[in-house]
């Protein structure tokens, strides 16, 4: 029987990634960033905060734009369990192109999501439609359609409601 944990539909990553002791990295592929555009925000959902916590988006893969929250604090904001980069052009266009990793220290990284502030609709809300009628979706961790799923974790999509199940 499979588990499920909800997920927020912003969310292109979500597990548990231990970074308070190593350095451990995250790979995200770029047709997880399609629709990505400058003023969006890559939100990182963290807990278990050290008392020294960096943060290293790498945009547009290795060897892309390096941003460090000890060099470049003014790049990210924080709000309790929150931190986040807010978009350019240039970045959106490289996260399109080649993905991004994200390497950390100092937190626990739960789930990592691209979020589109207030004011640019990108989804009609409110039609009516019943989710439980709407057809099921599957997508492996890397984000990828999965049209058979067996044997492992996936995300399963039906209507608005997202979900993380193990098979």
């Amino acid at each position: 029987m499979p588990s499920e944990t909800e997920v927020d539909p912003d969310a292109i990553w979500f597990g548990s990634e231990d970074c308070r002791s190593e350095w451990k990295n995250i790979d995200l592929s770029a047709p997880l960033f399609a629709d990505a555009k400058a003023g969006d925000k890559l939100v990182f959902v963290t807990s278990d905060r050290g008392p020294e916590v960096i943060m290293q988006p790498i945009i547009g893969n290795w060897g892309g734009i390096v941003l460090n929250s000890v060099d470049n604090p003014e790049l990210f904001t924080t709000e309790g369990d929150l931190i986040s980069i807010t978009l350019t052009d240039q970045w959106a266009d490289k996260l399109k192109e080649k993905g991004f990793v994200l390497q950390a220290y100092g937190v626990v990284i739960n789930e990592i999501r691209l979020v589109t502030p207030g004011g640019d609709t990108t989804s009609i809300i409110g039609i009516g439609a019943d989710s439980n009628n709407a057809p099921v979706e599957y997508f492996n961790l890397n984000g990828l359609r999965v049209e058979n799923p067996s044997n492992g974790i996936f995300i399963r999509r039906q209507g608005d409601k997202v979900t993380k199940v193990v098979l």
